[in-house]
């Protein structure tokens, strides 16, 4: 976009939709909400209603694992775009103990092996993308 066009936007943007000089707040409270809502969002995984269709009825080991599934399955999908996020991703995906979430998977199969409903579980959870 050249020079006078970028002009011309802003102009149409002040006069017509909002006041220029609010752009740096609108986006600093976006940015704020993002990440108060990625805040809640790591504590409320187990209120999530495609979670509780999984973990209800489930033994309380299940409950936990199907927690932690979701929410290494979310944070393995976001994208770290600069620095702090790729920090918050690590932070988020320790403190969920995702590296080890294919052995507990494997301790629980043994533990439930011939139980369908908690196996079902626990794979319906590696599948769960939120």
């Amino acid at each position: 976009m050249k020079h006078k066009e970028v002009h011309a936007v802003l102009w149409w943007l002040k006069h017509r939709v909002l006041d220029v000089d609010l752009l740096p707040q609108i986006g600093f409270l976006c940015f704020l909400a993002f990440f108060l809502w990625a805040a809640a969002f790591a504590n409320e995984v187990e209120n999530l209603p495609q979670v509780k269709d999984i973990t209800t009825g489930q033994p309380e080991d299940v409950v936990a694992f199907v927690e932690r599934q979701v929410e290494c399955n979310h944070w393995s999908d976001e994208e770290p775009y600069d620095k702090k996020r790729a920090e918050q991703i690590k932070r988020a995906v320790e403190k969920a103990r995702c590296g080890s979430l294919e052995s507990d998977a494997q301790a629980l199969e043994r533990k439930y092996k011939g139980n369908k409903k908690v196996l079902e579980a626990i794979e319906r959870a590696k599948e769960l993308m939120i």
